[in-house]
């Protein structure tokens, strides 16, 4: 299986890994040890490139051209930068970690390899630690880069990192680990990702502002995780390849995947030569289980280029999202099984004018449905898509209470509903405002309905 950087294969890992979410990322960080430096904070007011900061502490001036690493911090220690800054030359960590609980805070962080991040000997984990109001950028690899739990990295700009092709997790913000909650910041220009995460019930939310990264938004690998109310890509500033990625693994394959909700995710995907886990788009979710509901995907001017939001996997649930003005399909399905159904419910997909979206409306492209259980196509308004308006290649679907179509300007390009033999009409389906016969599970019918 191949993780989000691909640095598995055919099970053998390639190189040193760390686990993230159920899967190996390569940890390719190659520091230098750490510099022999004194300790600073207790009894000692003024820190030194390579110290070790044991004592509460707000510095009084910069520290530039550090060698090595900038400083390290021991756990329980709150480190204020008072608005200074710390640079390096391209090697080690400007800021380490090496202990639960501190805090780092105010200033900015420049010139490293990791700007703000674990041990350098080994990628220890690091618990309840908080890094926030940071400017980290222009660091080889990461901006930040934490493994641990119940860390919080708020408010900080996380600005053109992941710069060199050896860099590995080449994001604005990498978490690897369990709990730990991502807030309000920028993290742009990055190399791969703008925040990336993996394990489980991460959240990250509160309006990141998340734009111009080299492969894409925000990535989340594992399981119940929430994306939620982020800003993710805009006209002139889309990530490369994906606005939001959320996969599973193999291995976590039941219970709750991962939610994707509130975002608004428009001009990504305008950099197809950065993808490795799908083609361009809005949203794409990969895996069992998630849930995508209430996204502002593309709009007139602000689409995404390629898919507004795909799913490869069984029993998802695509409801309430606005997908509009996208150069591919607007929602594309593919994975769902008898017992474990994809549903896609209430969305609202392409309108008249410059808002269709440049493929079909709505698409699931094999698969299956539940049978006689529940009714996977609901209530969805199609309209004003260059090409069919819903189209089904499954069997055994029920559609209710679509609405393809309506007025001449709000026709889709080609049919209104085109869905192969096998599946049902559980009645209230209508084509360019007629009614299409049929309802109680009767075989919906087949052929380009218009």
């Amino acid at each position: 299986m191949q993780s989000l950087h691909g640095v598995t294969e055919g099970g053998r890992t390639m190189g040193r890994g760390l686990a993230v979410g159920g899967i190996m990322l390569m940890v390719a960080l190659t520091f230098p040890a750490a510099a022999k430096g004194a300790n600073c904070g207790q009894g000692v007011s003024v820190c030194r490139c390579g110290d070790t900061v044991v004592a509460d502490i707000t510095l009084t001036s910069s520290l530039r051209d550090c060698p090595g690493v900038g400083l390290a911090v021991a756990g329980g220690v709150r480190l204020d930068l008072g608005g200074n800054e710390i640079s390096g030359r391209g090697t080690a960590v400007g800021i380490e970690l090496r202990g639960d609980g501190s805090t780092i805070t105010n200033g900015m962080v420049t010139g490293f390899e990791i700007g703000v991040g674990v041990s350098a000997r080994s990628p220890s984990p690091v618990n309840r630690t908080t890094v926030e109001f940071l400017t980290v950028q222009r660091n080889t690899d990461a901006g930040i880069f934490l493994t641990g739990s119940f860390n919080t990295v708020s408010d900080n700009e996380a600005i053109d990192n992941g710069v060199s092709p050896g860099g590995l997790s080449r994001a604005g913000i990498f978490l690897a680990g369990n709990s730990n909650v991502v807030a309000r910041n920028d993290s742009g220009q990055n190399g791969l990702f703008g925040i990336l995460v993996g394990g489980r019930q991460n959240v990250i939310n509160e309006r990141n502002q998340v734009y111009s990264n080299g492969r894409g938004g925000i990535g989340a690998t594992g399981s119940e995780n929430l994306v939620e109310n982020n800003d993710v890509g805009d006209v002139d500033f889309g990530n490369g390849c994906l606005g939001i990625l959320v996969e599973r693994t193999r291995s976590a394959d039941t219970g709750p995947g991962n939610t994707v909700r509130g975002n608004d995710v428009n001009g990504n995907g305008g950099r197809s030569g950065f993808c490795v886990v799908s083609g361009p788009g809005g949203i794409f979710a990969r895996g069992s289980g998630h849930v995508i509901v209430g996204n502002n995907v593309g709009d007139m001017h602000r689409g995404n280029t390629g898919i507004g939001i795909g799913v490869v996997g069984p029993r998802a649930l695509v409801e309430a999202n606005t997908v509009m003005a996208n150069t591919g399909n607007g929602i594309s399905i593919q994975g769902g099984t008898l017992d474990d159904p994809n549903i896609v419910r209430g969305n609202f997909i392409g309108d008249r004018g410059l808002r269709g979206n440049g493929g079909h409306g709505l698409i699931l492209v094999d698969g299956e449905g539940g049978g006689t259980a529940t009714e996977e196509i609901d209530s969805n308004e199609v309209r004003g898509n260059a090409k069919s308006g819903i189209v089904v290649n499954g069997t055994v679907y029920r559609l209710r209470g679509n609405i393809s179509g309506g007025r001449v300007n709000q026709a889709n390009g080609e049919c209104q509903f085109l869905v192969a033999d096998g599946n049902l009409n559980d009645g209230g389906n209508r084509a360019n405002g007629r009614l299409i016969p049929g309802l109680g599970g009767q075989p919906f019918p087949t052929g380009c309905l218009n």
